[in-house]
């Protein structure tokens, strides 16, 4: 029993050490998605099979418990995306569902540009409402539903300058609507 107690209380140092710098990672990317910083506090748990460690993380100071879905998922994206950097998971498939529901422009915007570092290490799937993520895409689906069927339709340029011009203007399609996309 002593052995297992030395080992679980060396991985308790090693996550700790590696954690300082999977925290550091993770509020660059923060910063970049307009949030204040994350911290990944260790408390000390009766030993299990997953070590003696209780993890959890802390945003502006308060439990993920009580952040909105909006900062729960920028926090979920800069942990992605940090995780990518430790070449930890690679290849892998992304199904985002309106990560950017919620937000202002700015902030859409950010997601965007995490987004494009995280597709280095994934194939993202995306479902937007708003221009910003959907501009940066590398190819774009409208999916639209007819008499309870689901109809997904790969755009081509001028079918996504349409659709983003809709997400702008609304179904009325304005001129500066289709200069902007």
């Amino acid at each position: 029993q002593s052995s297992i107690k030395v080992l679980a209380l060396d991985l308790s140092d090693s996550r700790k050490k590696v954690s300082l710098l999977l925290e550091e990672k993770i509020n660059k990317y923060l910063k970049d998605l307009y949030l204040s910083n994350a911290k990944i506090l260790f408390e000390e748990k009766e030993l299990d099979k997953t070590g003696l460690d209780l993890i959890k993380f802390e945003l502006a100071g308060v439990s993920l418990e009580t952040i909105s879905s909006g900062e729960f998922n920028r926090l979920r994206l800069a942990l992605l995306t940090s995780m990518s950097e430790f070449d930890i998971v690679d290849n892998g498939v992304l199904f985002l569902d309106e990560i950017d529901a919620n937000l202002s422009g700015k902030e859409s915007e950010a997601i965007s540009k995490v987004l494009t570092k995280l597709a280095k290490s994934y194939q993202i799937f995306a479902i937007s409402h708003q221009p910003q993520l959907t501009s940066s895409s590398n190819q774009h689906f409208l999916v639209d539903k007819k008499d309870g069927k689901s109809l997904v339709k790969k755009l081509d340029n001028q079918g996504r300058i349409n659709e983003i011009s809709r997400m702008i203007s609304g179904e009325k399609i304005t001129e500066e609507a289709v200069k902007f996309a």
